[in-house]
């Protein structure tokens, strides 16, 4: 029975490994471009925006759909969100994001299924002159050249390329193995934009001429990963340098440093999202972490938005920055630290 959630929550409290990102990579983005001011459909004395969601049950959308309200709300604006509950097909987005026009909001923000429907259904919206923010990849408009404000990520491969040189300065720096190998951690237990991660730390990995023992895929369960990661380093002395492509990861491999295997140094870089509850701790034991922010990429969606609804000229294309932190060095003996986050 297809459902669909429609909700207005408050901000709450987030578990590190919360995961972001997008598996299609069919959709080209617009040409770097400045969006023609658009008429608000409502007056900006009842300001609303309305944001709709391809999967309910993906980690990062269930943080922007915590989010996006409070965000809006300091602005004096209601948003309310909309969600693709699975298995419904793309189809039931389009009906979502129908029903978001009917309500006449302010702008709208959709994180768009690849399918013709929810396309066609974006379309109307243009029709009804409703200014658009799409998250993470444009949409092509069928019979419309005008574009849409899409707010994404850059590429991931300068990112990756700093998370691999702090992780080699690390290593040397500690006097690691100086023929040690890379393991990069991959969870595949959502879809999100782990291929693309995990993608660029191969590359990174690759032109450094460090060599990488293998991609060890995660399945989200906490205790398998932990297990999964302390079985290879023991297994494996050579092993100095563990990279992740998600919170998850970086998560399970602080803990492995920390708890499990605390007599077997190696280095750990990654990406996460710093806005989370313990997330100093991940980079106190990392030789590097970039970035993901959430927050922050969602408080950048709601900003055009509003804008856009104010009739203000806002970017075709906003980049969120990925920016890396470096941290301790590496995972040591001597880092026994704070025990408050455990990912069990």
């Amino acid at each position: 029975m297809h459902q669909s959630i429609t909700r207005l929550t408050t901000v709450c409290g987030v578990a590190l490994w919360l995961i972001t990102g997008c598996d299609s990579t069919t959709f080209v983005p617009p040409p770097p471009s400045v969006l023609p001011a658009l008429k608000p459909a409502t007056s900006a004395s009842t300001s609303q925006i309305e944001l709709v969601l391809s999967d309910a049950q993906r980690e990062d959308q269930q943080l922007w759909s915590s989010n996006a309200p409070a965000l809006a709300g300091k602005k004096q604006t209601f948003l309310q969100v909309s969600a693709v509950d699975p298995p419904d097909p793309p189809s039931r987005e389009a009906e979502l994001i129908r029903a978001a026009i009917a309500r006449r909001p302010s702008a709208l923000i959709v994180h768009a299924a690849d399918s013709r429907e929810v396309a066609e259904a974006l379309h109307e919206a243009r029709i009804a002159r409703i200014p658009l923010v799409l998250l993470e990849r444009s949409v092509p408009d069928p019979g419309s050249e005008s574009p849409v404000t899409v707010v994404t990520y850059p590429p991931f491969g300068p990112s990756a390329a700093e998370l691999v040189a702090a992780s080699r300065a690390a290593v040397m720096e500690k006097k690691l193995r100086g023929d040690g190998v890379a393991v990069i951690l991959v969870n595949a237990a959502i879809g999100s934009r782990a291929p693309e991660r995990t993608a660029a730390l191969q590359a990174a990995i690759a032109e450094t001429g460090l060599t990488l023992s293998e991609i060890i895929v995660l399945d989200g369960d906490v205790k398998r990963a932990v297990t999964a990661l302390a079985e290879k380093l023991t297994a494996n002395p050579k092993i100095t340098m563990v990279f992740a492509e998600d919170d998850h990861g970086m998560s399970c491999a602080t803990y492995v440093a920390r708890d499990v295997l605390r007599d077997r140094p190696f280095t750990l870089a990654g990406y996460a999202n710093l806005s989370a509850f313990g997330s100093f701790l991940v980079v106190a034991r990392s030789a590097a972490v970039a970035n993901r922010n959430e927050d922050g990429f969602i408080a950048t969606a709601v900003d055009a938005a509003l804008k856009l609804a104010r009739g203000e000229s806002v970017p075709a294309r906003i980049e969120v920055p990925i920016t890396v932190r470096r941290g301790r060095n590496t995972s040591t003996p001597d880092q026994a630290g704070d025990r408050s986050t455990d990912p069990r």
